[in-house]
Parts: C-alpha cells; structure tokens; sequence
C-alpha cells in the first residue's frame, strides 16, 4: 500500500515539472532575408539592477514600439556579469550585482523590448560579457556542462542566439551582426 502511494505521489509531482533537457549548441550563425522591411540592433546594454533604464533602452522600446521591425537584435552584452568575471578582480570593496538581480533585470528589460513589438522574430549574438556565466561555472563547476540553466539561452527561450545574424546573406554584401570581430 505504502508502495503504490509513493509511485502516484511521485507521478503528480513529475508531471508538473519542465522536461529535463541538456542545453543545445550555440549556432554558428543565423540567416535572415528581409525583402522588404526593417531591423532594430541595440548592443552593449551591461543592464545594472541598480541603476534606471538608460536613455538607450527607452529609445530602442520606444522604436520597436513605433516601428515594429521585423527583427529585433541584440547584439551582445546585454549583461555584465561582473561578480563572476575572472578577468577583472573586485576593485576594494566596490559593490557587485548578485548574478540573480542581474538575470532578473535582463529579462524584464528584454521582456519590454519583446512587449513592444511582440511579433518581432528576436536574435541574440553572444558578447563576451554574455559568455561570463557559462565561462564561470565551465571553469568551476565542469560537471554542470549541459544542464539546464547553465547558459544565459536557457533564461531567455523567446530569444534564438548564434555567434552571428547575417541579413540578407545571398546578397552581393551583406549585412553581418556580430559582437567581436575575432569570434
């Protein structure tokens, strides 16, 4: 009897949690063809969970609302990551975001970029500061590798990353997004 009740216990529980899945591989690179129609790229945005939306931020909300691009990209960096850097040491007692406030504040700024123009298709290029997570945990934690939550894609699943975003690609130059020239 004790049996029987663990094992329908244990299948309720199951069926609400999210499938177990190791996080995909990161894209070399994304083609789009746009014929006819537009693109927002913003880059850099290193969103601080203390400090205001920059003036930068309300321009490219503003404009995807305004426009409604057919593509909105960001071009790398939109995090920081500064507490897990292992390039750049701690400065005295200089305060650092926890990486749970700056995941946080770069979903909900990315979340009102994705609410301004909803059907926008979203990219991402990977920046250096954007690999900092999976930098810090491949470095420290190495048995994490493929699981869930390890890679900054894993907290935004509206936004499709590569290394590069290539517009219009068959033609005779096209237009090439990418965060660093060298990846």
């Amino acid at each position: 009897m004790a049996r029987a009740q663990t094992r329908a216990v244990s299948s309720e529980i199951g069926a609400e949690l999210p499938p177990v899945e190791s996080t995909h591989s990161l894209s070399e690179r994304i083609d789009v063809e746009i014929a006819d129609g537009s693109a927002i790229v913003f880059s850099d945005c290193h969103y601080d969970p203390d400090a205001p939306a920059s003036t930068a931020h309300r321009a490219v909300v503003h404009f995807a609302k305004s426009l409604r691009p057919d593509l909105l990209i960001c071009g790398g960096d939109a995090f920081d990551w500064a507490g897990l850097s292992t390039k750049h040491a701690r400065i005295m007692w200089e305060p650092r975001p926890s990486p749970v406030a700056e995941l946080a504040i770069g979903q909900k700024k990315l979340r009102d970029i994705e609410m301004a123009s909803p059907k926008s298709r979203r990219l991402f290029t990977i920046g250096n500061h954007d690999q900092r997570m999976a930098q810090y945990l491949s470095a420290n934690a190495p048995q994490l590798e493929g699981l869930h939550g390890s890679r900054i894609e894993d907290f935004l699943p509206s936004w499709e990353f590569a290394w590069a975003v290539w517009l219009n690609p068959q033609a005779q130059i096209p237009t090439v997004v990418k965060h660093r020239i060298g990846n």
